[in-house]
């Protein structure tokens, strides 16, 4: 789901930027910065990159009451899998672009600073395994931003980083069905060893 997420992100971009940019190619491609034997990728040459910084798991729990099925059982599920990810959004660029892709990071700004939230209302091709997608912008300070790039393999290229909170991974399969307590069952047990009458 993580990868649904990211390509829905990655599409609504797209859609903007063809457009506010007059562009007749996606701008937009979800891909590290760099390739795997550290150099900068070619795949971003005068585009935006969209890529995880990190995985988390969301420790604030909102486990709804189980469902009630026929006959009174409830099924049991696993809880959901709520997700919170850094995700950068970084403008590769050729000599002389420079100014050209601190426009692409504007706009590509703008656009998610007005569309925040996607839900299945706002964004029905939405995979239905997701619940919402909710990006926020983060600051970091000069010396952790550039060790993150530092892990990037040294080259900085503007960028924005948004956590992308709740990331719902819902379990595929019923895991059981419970029977309701209806009465406590009280168990009497004999005090005392034997010849206790």
């Amino acid at each position: 789901m993580i990868d649904r997420a990211l390509e829905l992100i990655a599409s609504r971009l797209n859609q903007h930027l063809r457009v506010r940019l007059r562009s007749d190619e996606d701008l937009v491609v979800v891909t590290n910065a760099v390739d795997t034997d550290g150099s900068p990728s070619k795949l971003i040459d005068d585009k935006l990159a969209l890529f995880i910084v990190n995985i988390e798991k969301e420790t604030v729990s909102r486990v709804p009451p189980p469902p009630m099925m026929p006959g009174d059982r409830f099924a049991i599920h696993r809880e959901p899998l709520r997700l919170n990810m850094l995700v950068m959004l970084a403008a590769g660029y050729t000599d002389g672009n420079y100014l050209q892709a601190l426009k692409h990071v504007a706009t590509a700004v703008r656009f998610l600073q007005a569309n925040a939230v996607f839900t299945h209302q706002n964004a029905p091709e939405m995979d239905a395994g997701l619940d919402r997608v909710v990006l926020e912008i983060q600051n970091l300070p000069t010396q952790e931003l550039s060790h993150l790039w530092g892990v990037f393999g040294g080259r900085y290229l503007p960028s924005v980083l948004y956590s992308m909170r709740t990331v719902s991974i819902a379990p595929e399969a019923l895991d059981d069905v419970a029977e309701p307590i209806t009465a406590p069952e009280v168990a009497l047990a004999r005090v005392g060893g034997r010849g206790a009458s």
